[in-house]
């Protein structure tokens, strides 16, 4: 089985990488193959993390989706914390893979608060846009 995930990773100081790094490693050990697409501008020691994305740059996501296109992964896990990934761009990213045939599964890590109408909106938005364009989402808060 060949694996994406789609998450932040160490060293970005986060509770999220951490535990995707245990999970790969876990994976690994198993003989699943993974690869990481991870966020640019970190130093990564692993040579299966690629340091693609960039939260507000729209190139970034299509390049993250053209090489998962590519590498013809049979499965692909996002694990979702909103505050990392843009609010525009994002649920364009979900809609990209579901049309290209991925099986998308996300783990959402936080749900934000709506304590302001405008916010209100926008996370009703990028929530339904997760709950749309994924396969399965698990909520591990």
């Amino acid at each position: 089985m060949k694996l994406a995930i789609i998450s932040t990773y160490p060293p970005k100081r986060c509770g999220i990488g951490i535990y995707t790094k245990n999970l790969v490693e876990s994976l690994l050990k198993n003989g699943i193959e993974v690869e990481v697409f991870s966020f640019a501008g970190y130093s990564y020691k692993e040579e299966y993390v690629k340091p693609i994305l960039r939260k507000n740059n729209i190139v970034s996501y299509f390049k993250a989706l053209s090489y998962i296109k590519k590498q013809r992964f049979d499965r692909l896990l996002i694990q979702y914390e909103y505050k990392f990934y843009s609010i525009l761009y994002f649920p364009i990213f979900l809609l990209m893979l579901m049309l290209i045939g991925k099986n998308v599964n996300l783990t959402m890590h936080t749900i934000p608060s709506y304590n302001e109408v405008v916010k209100q909106s926008l996370y009703k938005i990028m929530n339904t846009s997760v709950l749309i364009f994924t396969n399965n989402v698990i909520f591990h808060t």
